[in-house]
């Protein structure tokens, strides 16, 4: 089976405060293999601030996970995920006499829950949730006039995110 949905997305840990994005997700199921699904992540931007300083953090990312194990009962398939995210961390500082952007790496091991129920023909209802365990974690921080760091964001070291969606789904 093959199928894709598009889902509105929250993410804890990822950004400075709770994270809204947009999620597209794909997954193929060949027989006598597990699940494999693939797609990407787009997150708004967020802003944190510190009086009249700060920065303004966006999100992007593709992922790939395996679903090792399918469990389909009372008509609902609920699959267990293992996976790697990679994509970029976009700062850009505000405020300050002279502010610049940065693009940073981010990689990422994921552990996740897919659970999907067939509606009517193609279409289908799905849930996931996963917990998201950042490889780098830059820290984002300004220099003070007299040399002080002050961190202004850090990548948490245990993150989440969840999403509700519609699909459709062949055969």
């Amino acid at each position: 089976t093959f199928g894709a949905r598009l889902a509105p997305s929250l993410s804890l840990g990822l950004l400075p405060t709770l994270g809204l994005g947009a999620e597209l997700r794909g997954h193929l199921r060949p027989p006598g293999w597990p699940t494999f699904e693939i797609g990407a992540a787009l997150w708004a931007p967020r802003e944190v601030s510190n009086g009249l300083y700060g920065a303004t953090f966006s999100l992007a990312h593709a992922f790939l996970a395996a679903c090792p194990l399918h469990v389909a009962r009372w008509g609902f398939d609920l699959a267990p995920c293992v996976g790697v995210q990679i994509g970029a961390l976009r700062a850009g500082g505000f405020g300050f006499d002279l502010s610049r952007q940065q693009e940073q790496l981010v990689f990422d091991a994921t552990l996740g829950a897919d659970l999907r129920r067939r509606l009517v023909g193609p279409l289908f209802a799905a849930a996931y949730v996963e917990m998201i365990v950042p490889l780098v974690r830059d820290r984002f921080f300004y220099l003070t006039a007299g040399g002080v760091k002050n961190e202004v964001f850090r990548m948490s070291p245990v993150a989440g995110s969840a999403n509700l969606a519609l699909g459709v789904e062949l055969p």
